[in-house]
Order: structure tokens, then C-alpha cells, then sequence
């Protein structure tokens, strides 16, 4: 399948990588683990800045395992339990070794530079002072650091770094829960393994982006509107079929559908049918992610008012 970076796809992605990851109103389910379909959006929508953190400690735990004997003689912390917060009071020496060690070893400039234009992040900067903050975050440590494959030629050229990603690679779900101030039992590992996968599907994407086209209404009634009452991939109120014969599907279970009157029904099923056809029609990818987007959004602004 081809997927563009947004939302909508990146939440097809994981259903595709495991089916027990799925959205049900306004809820994502991690198999059995529960996130509210906000903080999901709001991991996503906050991408850009989370994937610069991202590269900022595995620079950051490249550089010190690769300089372990000069680091650790220095700042009298073993790399083995970095990040630690237990630099934060030599944090402006830190910065100051870091911008000494950018300046003489172009090679970790390199590697940053190298793993921005991978991840197709335009903006990022070497940045010492970002760096020496990751350094000195609170929690699981770099042994338990993932990298993808497309990413292990640019590590693999820092060959002292071996210890990065060869314990379980979940160290990043602490770090995002910390950003967003979650403490809840299982969060971490939930959010550590969507991060892993919005890695991976960054990396095929390569944040591919289409011009969205003016959006011509042109349906033709077959005169007969064929809907089915069942749950929705994406936990939408409705969904085209996409298969040879037209047909919507709408969410038995969108609180929306189990609030409406008998006697309403037909009006609303022939809307949401018409809708339904209407993105089915599409030959552009890019006006379909436009009216997919679309109807996930007024379906969670249903669920909340129905609800």
C-alpha cells in the first residue's frame, strides 16, 4: 500500500502492522492498552518537533559512546547510565565540550545532517545546547534507544556505539511521556512503540507531499443506496466500501447512529451514502486524504456531542 505522512495513513499503517491497533471512537487501542485519540493526533501533529528530539539522542548517545574515555574522565558519569539527570549541574561544560567536539570532528555533524535528510527534517541545526538537554533527561538509557534499519549505515559508521538499541527499544515512550506529562502504568511502552513505528513510516513516506486539487461534485444515483451497519476501520461514523459494488459502511457503535430516531434514519444513511460515494469517486489521492481527514473529524465531533 502507499501511504502519504498524515494522520489518517499513519493510523492505517498500524492497523496493517497489527490489527489489534485500532481506533474505536475516541479511543486508539494499542492491543490492550487504551490512548485517548487526542494525545494520538497531538503525538502526530507534533511529529516535526518529536523526531528532532529524537535525533538529538542518538547523536547524543553516538558522541558519547563513541568518546566514552574522554566523557566519562571529564564528567565522572559512566555512558552506561546516560542520560542521566545527574549532569544537569555540568550542563555548561556539556555545551561547551560538545561545541569544541562539533568544531574538530566534522563526522557527527555528518551523521546529524545525514539523519535529518533521511527523516526529511529540513529545519534541524546542530545544536549543543539541545543536545547536553537530552543528556540530561531522567530515564531509560541508551542501550534501550531504537533506530530502524535504513537508519544503521549512518550508526554503523561510529563503530564504539554498539551498546545504542540492544536492549528492548522503548526508551522513547518515557521521553514523550514525560513531554505530555503522562504517569499512567503502560502508557510508556504504548507510546514508545508508536514512536518506533512513525520512525518507520516517516522513513517510507519520506513525507511525500501532493497538491490538493479544487474538489468538483459530480455523483450520479444508482438509485439504489446500499449501506451496511458494522464498525469501521478507522472508527468513523461512515466509510466508503471501496470495493466493485458502491457500498457504506456506517459505525454501528458511533453514539450518533444508536441517538438517532427510527424515523430518521433513511434521510441520514442516504447523506452519509452520497458522502460515501462522493470519496469513493475520487481518482486523486491527494482530494481523498482531503474528504478522509474530513470525515474523521466530524466524526469525532459527533462522538463527543452524542456521547
Amino acid at each position: 500500500m502507499d501511504y502519504q505522512f498524515d494522520v489518517s495513513d499513519f493510523k492505517a499503517y498500524l492497523k496493517d502492522k497489527n490489527p489489534k491497533y485500532r481506533v474505536e471512537g475516541l479511543t486508539f487501542w494499542k492491543t490492550t492498552i487504551p490512548l485517548p485519540i487526542d494525545l494520538f493526533n497531538k503525538i502526530f501533529d507534533d511529529s516535526g518537533i518529536i523526531l528532532s528530539e529524537y535525533i538529538n539522542h542518538l547523536t547524543a548517545a553516538i558522541i558519547v559512546f563513541t568518546e566514552r574515555e574522554v566523557f566519562e574522565e571529564l564528567f565522572l558519569i559512566s555512558v552506561d547510565q546516560l542520560p542521566s539527570k545527574d549532569l544537569i549541574n555540568k550542563k555548561s561544560l556539556v555545551i561547551k565540550w560538545l561545541e569544541d567536539l562539533f568544531e574538530n570532528n566534522k563526522s557527527y555533524q555528518h551523521f546529524m545532517l545525514n539523519v535529518s535528510e533521511a527523516l526529511s527534517l529540513e529545519s534541524i541545526s546542530i545544536d549543543p545546547e539541545g543536545i547536553t538537554k537530552a543528556l540530561c533527561h531522567e530515564g531509560r538509557k541508551y542501550s534501550r534507544l531504537a533506530y530502524p534499519k535504513p537508519l544503521k549505515v549512518y550508526v554503523a559508521e561510529f563503530p564504539l556505539a554498539v551498546s545504542i538499541c540492544t536492549k528492548n527499544t522503548d526508551m522513547f515512550g518515557n521521553i514523550i511521556a514525560d513531554r505530555y506529562s503522562i504517569y499512567r502504568s503502560g502508557f510508556s511502552d504504548a507510546l514508545a512503540i508508536i514512536f518506533n513505528a512513525l520512525i518507520d513510516f516517516k522513513l517510507i513516506c519520506n513525507n511525500h507531499e501532493t497538491i490538493v486539487q479544487r474538489i468538483n461534485l459530480n455523483i450520479d444515483n444508482p438509485g439504489n443506496n446500499e449501506y451496511k451497519l458494522e464498525k469501521t476501520q478507522d472508527g468513523s461514523l461512515w466509510e466508503p466500501n471501496y470495493t466493485k459494488n458502491h457500498l457504506v459502511k456506517i459505525n454501528v457503535e458511533h453514539p450518533f447512529i444508536k441517538t438517532l430516531p427510527p424515523q430518521d434514519t433513511k434521510h441520514i444513511t442516504d447523506i452519509l451514502y452520497f458522502l460515501s460515494e462522493f470519496e469513493d469517486s475520487q481518482f486523486s489521492d491527494s482530494q481523498r486524504k482531503v474528504l478522509e481527514n474530513m470525515r474523521q473529524e466530524v466524526s469525532k465531533s459527533l462522538w463527543i456531542e452524542y456521547d
